[in-house]
C-alpha cells in the first residue's frame, strides 16, 4: 500500500511542491519516500530508497535510519527547540536572542520525546544555537550518544529588539507604524531596534552550508529557532522572505534538509510524528 501525503502546503507562487509518500511494508513500519506532485504515483526508483522509516509498533515512535548519504551530500536534521514559558503564554510572548530562557517542563518533555524518536539515527555532530532553550534540546539528543553539543553563534534566534517579551497585540498598540512596516515587508523592515529577516538569512544559510560541507557523507543534527528555521526553509524553497513568516515551526518540529551540489533543499518540514502527547 502506498499513500501520498503533502506534509506542507506551499505558497501559490512555487513552481513545484514536493510530497512525501508513506508505504506500509508491514504492520509495524511506515517507510517515507519523496515524490513530486506532478507525478500520479512514486516511481519505482523512489520506492526503493526510503528517506526514513518510522517504527509504529512501539508506545512511542522511533525513526529508523536510511543508508548514509552520498559522499558528496549531507543530510541536516534541523529542529526547533522545545517550548519555554514564553512559547506557552496565552498569547505567546516574542522571544528573540535577548531572552535566554530554559526549557519549560513541557519543553523538556518535547526534547526527550524527540531524542527518543531519533535514537536510531547516527549523527556525525550535534550543533545548536548558543541560547539555553536550544542547547537544552540538543543536550537531550546526546543522552544516548557520546557526543558534545557544539554551539554556532550564527544560529542564534533573530534579534526582536524593543519587542522582546511583548505580544503582537501590545506591539500593534504601542508602535503601530513600525508594526505596519514590519508586516508589510519583514525582509526590509526590522523588528523595532532589531534585525530584519534578510539579515537573519544572510547569517543562517552560510552557516548551515558551512556545517554541511564539513560533514559530507554523513548526517548532522542542528537545533535552532522559529525564525532561523523559517528563513532557512524559505531559502530552500526559493520563497520571498515576506512569506517566511507563514512557515509553521512547532516546538521540536523536525525539518530534514539535504546539501548536494552546493545547494540546500528541503525533504520534509515540521514533522511532528513524535509530539502527539504535546
Amino acid at each position: 500500500m502506498c499513500v501520498r501525503l503533502a506534509l506542507v502546503q506551499r505558497q501559490t507562487d512555487m513552481r513545484r511542491s514536493d510530497e512525501i509518500a508513506f508505504r506500509a511494508n508491514n504492520k509495524t513500519t511506515l517507510q517515507v519516500y519523496q515524490t513530486c506532485s506532478n507525478s500520479d504515483r512514486p516511481s519505482e526508483r523512489d520506492l526503493h530508497t526510503p528517506i526514513y522509516s518510522i517504527q509504529t509498533g512501539h508506545k512511542k515512535l522511533i525513526l529508523d535510519a536510511p543508508p548514509l548519504p552520498h559522499p558528496q551530500n549531507c543530510v541536516i536534521y534541523l529542529l526547533r527547540h522545545g517550548a519555554t514559558a514564553n512559547n506557552l503564554a496565552h498569547p505567546p510572548l516574542l522571544q528573540g536572542r535577548r531572552s535566554d530562557l530554559e526549557l519549560s517542563i513541557e519543553g523538556k518533555g518535547q526534547a526527550d520525546a524527540t531524542a527518543h524518536f531519533l535514537q536510531g539515527i547516527t549523527f556525525s555532530a550535534i550543533y545548536s544555537s548558543p541560547l539555553r532553550r536550544a542547547v537544552g534540546t540538543a543536550t537531550a539528543l546526546t543522552k544516548t550518544r557520546e557526543m558534545a553539543v557544539l554551539t554556532i553563534e550564527e544560529l542564534t534566534e533573530v534579534d526582536v529588539g524593543d519587542w522582546e517579551g511583548k505580544t503582537w497585540q501590545q506591539i500593534h498598540h504601542e508602535t503601530p507604524s513600525q508594526y505596519k512596516a514590519f508586516m508589510s515587508d519583514c525582509a526590509k523592515h526590522p523588528y523595532a531596534g532589531g534585525e530584519n529577516l534578510s539579515q537573519v538569512q544572510e547569517r543562517v544559510v552560510p552557516a548551515l552550508e558551512r556545517l554541511a560541507k564539513q560533514h559530507l557523507g554523513t548526517r548532522i543534527a542542528v537545533v535552532a529557532h522559529n525564525v532561523v528555521n523559517r528563513v532557512a526553509i524559505a531559502h530552500c524553497w526559493q520563497l520571498p522572505l515576506h512569506a517566511a513568516r507563514k512557515i509553521h515551526q512547532n516546538n521540536c518540529g523536525l525539518n530534514i534538509l539535504t546539501y548536494s551540489q552546493e545547494t540546500l533543499k528541503s525533504v520534509s518540514v515540521n514533522a511532528a510524528f513524535h509530539l502527539d502527547a504535546y
